[in-house]
């Protein structure tokens, strides 16, 4: 679990009355907090809910003990944490992206924020299929290479590929090459 909201380090004025609202909504409904872990009674903690009463600094202070930063972060950008989405609400998002400028540069900045590491990783793996060796063996024939050749070369491609588990990433490209140094194997060729 992420490291709780310290509300003295906090600048609670700017905090908005919606936000506010949202963060309470938040504990109670997800965390389970009771009224009175809040300090409050029912009747009070309901007219907060409905806007008919303000959520004070000290009401704020006490819901904040149950938040982490991660999530008070994403609650103050308008965002529930751990909603699930549909695949339909995801499809919605990107076509929204695709014509709105806008929430694309919010929709981005989020992914960034929030996905960045697992971005980055992404696009540094890729996933060999038979489909890539078949694909392989084409551009080969097309190269007029002879079955054998071809065959020789599919050999070792999938006995590096086997010992990489079928996933080529820089990193272990690099180790794999280092232990094929290491055993004074060059490559074939």
């Amino acid at each position: 679990m992420g490291v709780m909201v310290d509300c003295n380090l906090l600048d609670l004025g700017q905090i908005g009355e919606e936000q506010r609202r949202s963060i309470i909504e938040y504990v109670r409904e997800r965390k389970g907090v009771k009224p009175k872990d809040l300090g409050v009674t029912d009747a009070y903690l309901r007219m907060v809910r409905s806007g008919k009463a303000r959520a004070g600094d000290g009401l704020l202070c006490q819901a904040l003990k149950y938040v982490t930063e991660d999530e008070l972060k994403l609650l103050l950008k308008g965002i529930v944490p751990e909603t699930r989405a549909s695949l339909n609400d995801a499809v919605k998002v990107i076509a929204t992206a695709r014509v709105d400028p806008e929430f694309r540069e919010f929709l981005l900045g989020l992914i960034k924020e929030y996905l960045g590491d697992y971005i980055t990783t992404l696009q540094q793996t890729w996933h060999v299929t038979e489909k890539d060796i078949e694909e392989f063996i084409k551009a080969k024939r097309l190269k007029g290479l002879s079955d054998k050749t071809i065959r020789d070369e599919v050999h070792y491609i999938r006995e590096a590929l086997a010992e990489l588990n079928w996933v080529l990433t820089p990193d272990g490209v690099r180790e794999y090459l280092a232990e094929l140094a290491e055993d004074g194997e060059g490559l074939p060729g």
